[in-house]
């Protein structure tokens, strides 16, 4: 294939790349540096958190739009990207967009449109009635227009079928961009005392759907003298807020604010003892799967996509006294033996050359 007669694909839905937030922005990385090998590749990047703005990034081309990719203006950035694209570009991959009903004009522009579908994002407690409503159509619209819908998890898929009687294709996300083994460094050991030590971990936005109340009363209640660290956006919400002052005084918990600096991050999961993960209304979670790529022993929520995601091989827990019990009982033999399965099973079905292979044999 000449450079001139290569497919133009675009990548939209996520922050941008470099990666600097969460899962879609690590897949619209990873996936732009693989389809730049083999078509010319484009990324919608949303300006105003980029100070740095390069024009390329490992072959792909880089489109800054001045507007953020979150709240209300993030359905402004999809409707701004899609448009763009559907005049430019010969397919678009687009990230669980929140302008859905832009979908159906791809049919006009004759493009093929391949979407990942996300999470069940409606279900969410934190929107009210009006969002969930707007969320859930638009949604139908979107995978009612699309060429290929990609479900991350099994559950997910089950869902699209049963929901819109559609057929979709699973690809999860990767893992391996964390380090099997994480150094611990003098700093860390001076500003996390904790680090050196048995100690429980969860990292997660402080959400109702994500059970973080839940595990933190479990943790109580339970007999485990280890000290549990809690990793998230606690400001950025009054629950967040009201949940931190009702725990924060409390022995040995540690409810520390969000951290960005991955190498960081990846040294506290990666030296935990228990990783603990209570989300809920997700598919595959890229928190889930990185902190078995780490080789935690995860005890999960017991949803049908946690469950997928680790093939059924840790323990789950539904209320805070399921998980008590479960902290309380598990000793070094079966943390070691969990931990040994989930970053097995990790190795084989989470890695980037497979998942941007899988989405590269969608494009044609």
């Amino acid at each position: 294939m000449t450079k001139n007669s290569r497919k133009k694909v675009a990548i939209i839905g996520s922050a941008g790349v470099p990666a600097k937030y969460g899962g879609f922005e690590t897949l619209a990385e990873y996936l732009a540096a693989s389809l730049a090998e083999d078509y010319d590749t484009y990324v919608y990047c949303s300006g105003p958190i980029y100070q740095e703005r390069p024009k390329e990034l490992s072959g792909a081309r880089l489109i800054y739009l001045p507007f953020r990719a979150n709240r209300f203006q993030g359905i402004l950035y999809d409707i701004v990207s899609i448009l763009n694209s559907l005049i430019r570009h010969d397919v678009l991959i687009i990230l669980g967009s929140p302008a859905g009903f832009m979908f159906p004009l791809r049919r006009l522009f004759g493009k093929k449109l391949i979407f990942n579908f996300g999470g069940l994002d409606f279900k969410r407690s934190k929107w009210n009635a009006l969002i969930k409503f707007y969320i859930k159509s638009t949604r139908r619209m979107a995978v009612m227009a699309s060429n290929v819908v990609i479900a991350d998890n099994v559950g997910i898929q089950e869902f699209i079928q049963e929901e819109y009687n559609k057929t979709s294709t699973v690809i999860p996300y990767g893992a391996d961009h964390v380090e099997d083994s994480i150094q611990i460094r003098e700093v860390d050991r001076d500003k996390y005392p904790f680090i050196e030590h048995q100690y429980m971990c969860a990292v997660a936005r402080i959400q109702k759907d994500n059970n973080i109340e839940m595990i933190l009363e479990a943790y109580l209640k339970s007999a485990v003298n280890m000290p549990l660290v809690i990793i998230g956006n606690w400001v950025n919400s009054s629950y967040g807020i009201a949940l931190r002052e009702k725990f924060n005084e409390r022995e040995n918990i540690y409810l520390l604010d969000a951290i960005y600096d991955q190498k960081l991050l990846n040294c506290i999961r990666g030296n935990a003892t228990v990783y603990l993960h209570g989300h809920s209304a997700g598919g595959t979670n890229p928190s889930l799967v990185e902190a078995m790529y780490l080789k935690r022993p995860v005890l999960c929520f017991g949803s049908v996509f946690n469950r997928y995601s680790t093939n059924g091989l840790t323990h789950y827990f539904s209320n805070a006294d399921e998980l008590s019990k479960l902290l309380s009982k598990l000793d070094e033999e079966e943390r070691n033996k969990i931990a040994h399965s989930l970053k097995k099973y990790a190795d084989s079905h989470y890695n980037w050359a497979l998942i941007t292979a899988q989405y590269k044999s969608q494009i044609d």
